[in-house]
């Protein structure tokens, strides 16, 4: 179900201003801004989801991990920011919040591809590696 809102919300915008530009020339909305609207309200929708479900969230992480609640407070409102950088106006502020992302999910990849070995002290070994 979540999947299904998070596509909604990336395609529909596009769509539905698509549409519009073609019924109200004027309203003409460039196809790039489309795209980054949806981005936007999906970053929106994640965001909100570390506020209203923190708990579900703090338990995906492994107990091991220190301040796991502000982690994920520390990420929704990074995905806040996220979405505002994407909504901004300035080309530079745009292009960096693309880069912070491109980035960041780099990070996040090749973080969670790693095997995982049992037991805390390795775990956490491979946790901190990931960051270097």
């Amino acid at each position: 179900m979540t999947i299904a809102i998070m596509l909604g919300l990336l395609i529909a915008p596009f769509l539905i201003l698509t549409g519009l530009e073609r019924v109200l020339p004027r309203a003409a909305i460039v196809a790039p801004l489309r795209g980054r609207i949806g981005l936007a309200l999906v970053f929106l929708f994640t965001a909100t989801g570390h506020f209203i479900r923190t708990e579900p969230m703090v338990e995906m992480l492994p107990p091991w991990v220190p301040a796991r609640m502000t982690i994920v407070q520390v990420t929704g409102a990074l995905e806040f920011a996220a979405a505002l950088g994407l909504l901004v106006s300035r080309p530079a502020v745009v292009r960096m919040t693309g880069i912070c992302l491109i980035i960041s999910w780099w990070q996040f990849s090749r973080t969670m591809s790693r095997p995982r070995s049992p037991g805390p002290a390795s775990g956490a070994t491979a946790w901190a590696r990931g960051f270097c």
